[in-house]
């Protein structure tokens, strides 16, 4: 007989719904943000730019693939690049990309949340654990771009659950499976990654110590077939790599090209007197958020009093943060793999600090904090530089996709950022972003061959005349964030100064002793012998001015002849110098006027850090520079 008065079920506008269902907008509201950060962020760092080209090559579109990349995020992306591909969007438009780690990221906040409610039976610890190691400054700062970095944490949170239930005998074979799947997929998005498998042997470690039974005990041998699973996932990478890389290192055998692509990681800032400080981590913990690096210590002092579950998960991090000091590349991210860890740690840690009064007070005040930092970090997307990419303004030189000019002259990486320096001391990279010549050619469309790395400048004089469809991206220097213990603007930003131009013939027809007007300016060329050799003067008032909107100005005195660089020798004054064959009348046809003329330009933000880019009078012939002129072998 059905129960007359059942059991009423709680609405959630109920005060138990309420209580129930209002803790999930602390993951909601991040998850919101990284939507929203999808779909209006319009920049991308070097790293996710790599890995967009890596796309395009699983997808058929480029020839080669990026060897220090892993390959599972950019084969995630693919069907991105097949949306972006439809859409016809700008190449260095990232929205479909950023799409796919929104989701990742969203998914890795829920699940590290949905962990802490469970063990922390929805307590107030494990909010504020998760709302200060997951939360924090470094989320906001890498989360919004393709990273390989916040991720792992997932993967490695993953197989420290899957090593207890092996370690317990729990569904031994299932475990054992996903740690080897686990452990291969994070090689695979990031070769570093091995260290997870450091990070769980660590955990396995004193269950192992700790049996006594005999030298292949039940504790030891488990820890054995978890360095056995650690030698099969390293296997599954290898081989995968070896089928991945067979498109570059296409000379090598396929079980040597992994090798090739580990040493090419590993000597890659090698004699380049470039400086990853060693103590960048522990200098930057507080980004990580004051109440995790309070925490965590005394999640670690009290996991290992505690033992089992909690020694593991303390070792787990311990191994972790000190193996990610051993290579030589290291920035603040690198480390992110270990926030969900730290969630675990802080958990335990506050379950215990917060039954004190002092430690509630506190406890809170440093969780305010960090809320404030990770706010301030979350509110940068407003900066106009995130939703309108200056990369797109400075490469409108290159045209559309239908008429590409060829080839493409690069100069020094291209580099750009906001308008706020990085707060971190000692990590290179932070809140810069760079385009390399390889994201050129692969992102614009180009064959091999058509976009090409200049070593020194002086290899593009007379190159506007012999090739008259290239284009000039040059760049005087490149940012790069102080290695000091106390964080500053980038070095060189002072003397930043990109360029984009194209080749132009400003005049031909030239003959010593006439005149001509050449954009509006009256100039006129004379002819004198020297040493033998023919000596060209172009000059008239107003010349300095006009050059000073171009870029590697040459005469081309004949067809048969080569081209040969101007050279200012005073005011409104320029020379070239010419061997034997061309007389003092000049070539019967008259000598035609090449240069650069230069489109746009990126300089330093007015009244502050970041970059500005400056048209040049919408590319007309003619266009001024703000700037006085420049010799031919000087930089941009």
């Amino acid at each position: 007989m059905p129960d007359a008065h059942p059991q009423a079920v709680p609405s959630p506008l109920s005060a138990h719904g309420v209580t129930r269902v209002w803790p999930w907008l602390l993951p909601a509201i991040p998850m919101a943000w990284l939507w929203l950060a999808a779909a209006t962020v319009m920049v991308e760092p070097y790293d996710g730019y790599d890995t967009i080209c890596n796309a395009r090559y699983f997808a058929g579109e480029a020839p080669f693939y990026i060897t220090n990349r892993g390959p599972l995020l950019a084969l995630l992306l693919v069907p991105c690049r097949l949306l972006a591909r439809g859409l016809d969007l700008h190449p260095l438009d990232p929205r479909p990309y950023h799409a796919v780690t929104a989701l990742l990221h969203s998914i890795l906040l829920g699940g590290v949340f949905l962990i802490l409610r469970r063990r922390h039976a929805c307590g107030i610890a494990g909010m504020m654990a998760f709302a200060g190691a997951m939360l924090c400054f470094v989320f906001f700062s890498y989360a919004p771009f393709l990273s390989h970095d916040l991720l792992p944490g997932g993967m490695l949170l993953g197989m420290l659950l899957l090593e207890r239930r092996y370690s317990r005998g729990r569904s031994r074979a299932a475990a054992w499976t996903g740690l080897c799947a686990l452990g291969a997929t994070a090689a695979l998005l990031k070769p570093t990654l091995g260290v997870l498998w450091v990070c769980v042997l660590a955990a396995a470690a004193p269950d192992a110590l700790a049996d006594r039974r005999g030298t292949w005990s039940p504790g030891r041998a488990a820890w054995c077939g978890l360095a056995a699973g650690a030698f099969l996932s390293a296997m599954v990478y290898w081989l995968v790599m070896g089928v991945v890389l067979g498109g570059t290192y296409r000379e090598t055998a396929l079980w040597l090209r992994p090798w090739e692509q580990l040493v090419e990681l590993g000597g890659q800032y090698s004699g380049k007197g470039v400086r990853f400080p060693l103590w960048v981590y522990v200098r930057n913990l507080p980004f990580y958020g004051l109440l995790t690096s309070a925490m965590v210590p005394v999640g670690l002092a009290l996991g290992w009093r505690r033992g089992g579950t909690g020694r593991s998960t303390a070792l787990a991090w311990v191994a972790g943060f000190v193996a990610m000091h051993i290579p030589g590349m290291r920035e603040v991210r690198y480390i992110a793999f270990l926030m969900p860890v730290s969630a675990l740690l802080c958990a335990e840690a506050l379950e215990w600090v917060l039954q004190r009064r002092n430690g509630r007070v506190l406890a809170g005040i440093l969780l305010g904090f960090d809320a404030l930092v990770a706010g301030r970090e979350a509110l940068r997307l407003t900066d106009p530089f995130y939703r309108h990419n200056p990369a797109m303004e400075l490469l409108e030189v290159l045209g559309s996709p239908e008429a590409r000019p060829s080839p493409v002259y690069l100069y020094r990486i291209l580099s750009f950022m906001p308008h706020r320096n990085s707060p971190f001391a000692g990590d290179r990279y932070h809140r810069l972003f760079h385009l390399g010549v390889h994201h050129v050619h692969i992102l614009f469309d180009y064959q091999r061959g058509q976009v090409r790395q200049v070593r020194e400048l002086g290899e593009l004089a007379g190159m506007a005349a012999s090739q008259p469809r290239s284009v000039i991206l040059l760049a005087r220097n490149s940012f790069v964030n102080p290695p000091g213990w106390v964080p500053g603007p980038p070095r060189w930003s002072e003397g930043y100064r990109m360029v984009a131009g194209r080749a132009r013939e400003l005049a031909g027809g030239l003959h010593p002793g006439e005149e001509a007007t050449v954009d509006g300016v009256r100039v006129a060329l004379s002819a004198a012998t020297r040493d033998g050799a023919q000596v060209y003067r172009l000059h008239g008032g107003g010349l300095d001015s006009l050059l000073a909107a171009h870029a590697f100005p040459c005469l081309v005195p004949s067809p048969s002849l080569a081209a040969v660089s101007l050279q200012r020798i005073g005011n409104d004054c320029w020379q070239a110098t010419v061997g034997e064959g061309v007389g003092a009348d000049g070539p019967l046809g008259g000598m035609a006027l090449w240069a650069y003329q230069v489109v746009a330009m990126a300089v330093p933000a007015i009244g502050g850090p970041g970059v500005e880019i400056v048209h040049l009078a919408d590319a007309s012939p003619g266009g001024r520079l703000p700037q006085q002129p420049q010799q031919t072998g000087d930089p941009p």
